[in-house]
């Protein structure tokens, strides 16, 4: 099933990107080809030691598999990373996801405070855009309303996994034994998400 799907979550070329995107991106990111999160979801403690030191997740106290999702400014999915053990950082999976290899230089990725991605995208001419941090304790007039600008759009990829858990076979505890389908399974669910009414009005 999983291969009868892969159209539906497809990375558009730049200049369609652009053509679909939202005004409120239009205005102040014109160049973002994508947003990126990072969602968990709970697994069965593996009886492994060395595994279960792996599928911990410090983020959620729990044993986890992991997944980057990639969404473009119109509110697509057009990412989605393998699954992963839940204690690989951001940087680490999408490194592994290969997202920086899909872009262009020129490009802007967005994320949140937690992509520490900027040693891969500088030498390739991506920008990258994420919250400013705290100098001194504090954000300056301009950083917090950058903060809250990211934030406001940020609320689309935030929606998207919304949906994506929305799906029953995702919510609670999912077996270990599933640790070899578990990708393919969350994949199928984006894809049908994809199929979902629009998160943004054009």
């Amino acid at each position: 099933m999983c291969e009868h799907l892969n159209f539906l979550v497809a990375w558009p070329d730049r200049e369609t990107v652009k053509c679909n995107m939202p005004d409120s991106f239009k205005r102040r990111y014109p160049n973002c080809r994508v947003i990126v999160d990072c969602t968990e979801i709970f697994t069965e403690t593996p009886q492994s030691l060395s595994n279960k030191g792996r599928m911990y997740s410090d983020y959620k106290s729990h044993m986890t598999w992991k997944v980057l999702i990639g969404i473009s400014p119109n509110g697509v999915i057009t990412h989605v990373s393998d699954l992963w053990s839940g204690s690989i950082s951001d940087k680490q999976i999408t490194k592994s996801s290969g997202l920086i290899d899909k872009c262009e230089p020129g490009d802007a990725i967005m994320g949140d405070k937690g992509f520490l991605i900027s040693d891969m995208c500088t030498p390739k001419g991506i920008y990258l855009i994420v919250p400013p941090t705290k100098k001194n304790g504090k954000l300056t007039k301009h950083e917090v309303e950058k903060t809250r600008r990211i934030a406001n759009l940020r609320i689309h990829v935030e929606r998207a996994m919304e949906r994506i858990k929305n799906f029953r076979i995702i919510q609670g505890v999912m077996p270990i034994s599933m640790s070899e389908k578990v990708s393919k399974i969350v994949f199928i669910v984006c894809a049908l998400c994809n199929l979902l009414p629009p998160l943004i009005q054009q």
